[in-house]
């Protein structure tokens, strides 16, 4: 019983996003639900030692083989920077490894799947609800720019403090929810808890959410066969267009600052992989390459430490060539491994849905390595792994 309501807890400490943060060095961070999963991972090492079984993770070696590789990317690249930088960059891989350690542990059936996939329902569903707080009473972060972050003129980002992560995170809901609707059919409540999450999604304005939400409702169509419902998404995405925006061009769906302020952080990282295209500059050190342009540094504090507004750049740049491979090793086992005569059909299909969401999404910010996000992945693949 115990484990089950550490796990609520932990579910709960997300919920706090960027208002449950500490920092510890110059642009790093411990965050509340940090410090309620290392609780998590002790109490589950004790369960464990006390249980004296152990199931191996089906992801056990392509895991191990990134942090590996993680390491040797800073070993190698040490020289380039001052130790506390060096060691500031392997604080973010051991959290990497955490998250990963929680999948490790929930496949040994510590809770139930059961729990594991209405806990992150409830975790989306609340960014959501707290993000319609959030629109009404704090519909922007302009006075908090002298932090870093950017001012998100009337969108909804929520405790994330960021309208595409929490976009993100929303979709992903939408689709976990669409399983639940056929899981617990009689529960009419989830239809309004996937309004609330559809107009939330609406309300961040984010356009990489939005495009990984319609890639993925297609292929879902596709997958169901569902050809009216084409129309219907149809309607939506032209409701999206229409509906006039408070924010007026700073929500416009054709704003063009983003995108090439984008396209030009594209054009320095591909610059940067092409000088170190084997090994990388180190995992997440990107922050510390000042000749590289990539990161904002003096005077101006930036949130978006890695800036690289990609994950395939991202890994590339930090891990190179060979990390990028190991990567895909282990994204190609997380499909793989989920096996659809083990599980319900429609399980299956929003997991490699929440997949393609977090592939689209990721091509445009650095959805793979956002915390909230790879808990999300970490916590839902040991669910589909687990389930029954």
């Amino acid at each position: 019983m115990l484990m089950p309501i550490i796990f609520i807890c932990f579910i709960l400490s997300l919920l706090f996003g960027q208002l449950g943060v500490l920092p510890i060095t110059p642009g790093a961070y411990v965050y509340l639900h940090d410090m309620v999963l290392l609780v998590f991972l002790c109490a589950g090492g004790l369960y464990w030692l006390k249980k004296r079984t152990f199931v191996m993770p089906k992801l056990y070696k392509p895991i191990v083989a990134f942090v590996m590789v993680g390491v040797v990317s800073l070993a190698v690249n040490s020289y380039r920077f001052p130790t506390n930088e060096t060691l500031t960059s392997g604080l973010y891989l051991i959290r990497w490894a955490m998250y990963a350690l929680l999948y490790g542990l929930l496949v040994q059936k510590l809770i139930s799947s059961s729990l594991l996939l209405r806990g992150l329902y409830g975790f989306g569903t609340g960014i959501s609800v707290l993000g319609f707080i959030q629109y009404i009473w704090y519909p922007e972060l302009r006075n908090l720019s002298y932090l870093g972050w950017d001012p998100h003129f009337y969108r909804l980002f929520s405790t994330l403090f960021d309208p595409n992560f929490a976009g993100a995170i929303i979709v992903l809901a939408i689709f976990l929810g669409v399983f639940l609707m056929q899981r617990y059919p009689r529960q009419k409540a989830l239809w309004v808890l996937q309004i609330v999450n559809g107009i939330a999604l609406y309300l961040t304005y984010s356009r990489s959410s939005y495009v990984a939400f319609a890639v993925a409702t297609v292929c879902f169509i596709l997958l169901r066969k569902k050809w009216k419902a084409i129309m219907l998404l149809i309607l939506v995405l032209l409701l999206v267009i229409i509906v006039p925006k408070p924010g007026g061009k700073t929500l416009s769906l054709m704003r063009m600052d983003s995108t090439v302020a984008r396209i030009g952080n594209w054009q320095q990282t591909g610059g940067l992989i092409g000088k170190a295209p084997i090994i990388g500059y180190g995992f997440n050190t990107l922050r510390f390459v000042k000749e590289s342009g990539v990161t904002r540094q003096g005077d101006v504090i930036s949130r978006a430490g890695a800036g690289i507004d990609s994950s395939v750049l991202f890994v590339l740049a930090t891990t190179g060539i060979i990390g990028l491979v190991i990567y895909m090793w282990l994204i190609w086992s997380m499909v793989s491994n989920v096996r659809l005569g083990k599980i319900p059909k429609i399980l299956y299909e929003v997991y490699i849905l929440s997949l393609v969401v977090l592939g689209i999404h990721s091509l445009f910010s650095n959805s793979l390595f956002y915390p909230w996000v790879m808990i999300w992945l970490w916590i839902f693949t040991a669910g589909v792994e687990d389930y029954g």
